[in-house]
């Protein structure tokens, strides 16, 4: 018997964007389990509400706002417990196995909240920032100021663990 097309198209959607989806939740979350619901609240959605995307870029676009947005939902609830950042390499995915990477990837979770998530698309997923600023809806200038705050933040903690 052959798959209905929205449950194929689901499964590759699901296939394309669950890794990214769930580096975004985990980011804020900083907890694996907590990520997971993120991931799959991010499908429910899609599969319950379901939209008509004009590009697959809009698609993506779509999943990031809504996997950050319930991530910060989620930061929300009370009975929410954090892993010590320490926990962290056994959930990431990384794109290198090198120390000096896990290590400023850690540094980068330690921003304010409202900086990972422009930091990460930047950094790790190879965003412009006109992109970013559409995806997140802000003004690009907004941007590139979270991104200048970022890293005046990243450039003191750095130097003070060099000290």
């Amino acid at each position: 018997m052959n798959e209905p097309k929205w449950r194929k198209s689901l499964a590759e959607t699901y296939q394309k964007h669950h890794q990214m989806l769930y580096r975004i939740a985990f980011a804020y979350l900083k907890n694996a389990a907590d990520s997971e619901d993120v991931v799959h609240d991010c499908f429910m959605k899609l599969l319950h509400e379901p939209r008509a995307f004009k590009s697959q870029e809009h698609e993506k676009a779509w999943l990031i706002v809504v996997a950050g947005n319930l991530a910060k939902d989620k930061l929300k609830e009370s009975s929410r417990k954090n892993l010590d950042l320490d926990a962290l390499s056994n959930y990431l995915v990384y794109k290198s196995d090198g120390d000096d990477y896990r290590d400023f990837l850690k540094l980068i979770l330690t921003l304010p909240e409202r900086l990972i998530l422009p930091v990460y698309l930047y950094y790790y997923e190879g965003y412009k920032t006109a992109e970013i600023a559409r995806i997140l809806r802000l003004k690009p200038s907004t941007l590139r100021n979270q991104l200048r705050d970022a890293r005046q933040i990243l450039r003191i903690k750095l130097e003070a663990e060099n000290e």
